[in-house]
């Protein structure tokens, strides 16, 4: 990753950014840091996935199981995911939209078997 990246995590329905940031490697450390403190994932299931060499970009389309660690409770995000790369190959952008539901997307997750 370059020395700072931007990092964005949004329903494709939601006109607001629900996570968009400009950050450092530590940033980006932090959002995955708090991902794995709340949930659990199954690998990514991969549907479809594009390179284009000319901007250095690589696009993959799938879903991810999210589980809940304190009540256990599932459901599944379906998200493209863009990374954006340098001339150096390290990752300049990476963004996360969700394409189905927006109550699907894990940064607006509310657990709803918490007491």
């Amino acid at each position: 990753m370059s020395s700072s990246a931007h990092l964005q995590h949004e329903a494709r329905k939601v006109l607001r950014d629900v996570f968009s940031m400009n950050t450092t490697r530590i940033g980006v450390r932090s959002y995955f840091d708090v991902l794995t403190l709340h949930f659990e994932k199954s690998p990514m299931t991969l549907d479809q996935c594009y390179v284009d060499e000319s901007v250095r970009r690589v696009v993959v389309m799938g879903s991810v199981e999210w589980t809940w660690r304190k009540s256990r409770q599932k459901w599944k995000e379906v998200l493209t995911c863009t990374i954006d790369f340098d001339a150096n190959l390290k990752v300049v952008s990476l963004i996360f939209i969700t394409t189905s539901d927006e109550t699907t997307c894990v940064m607006q997750a509310v657990d709803p078997g918490r007491t």
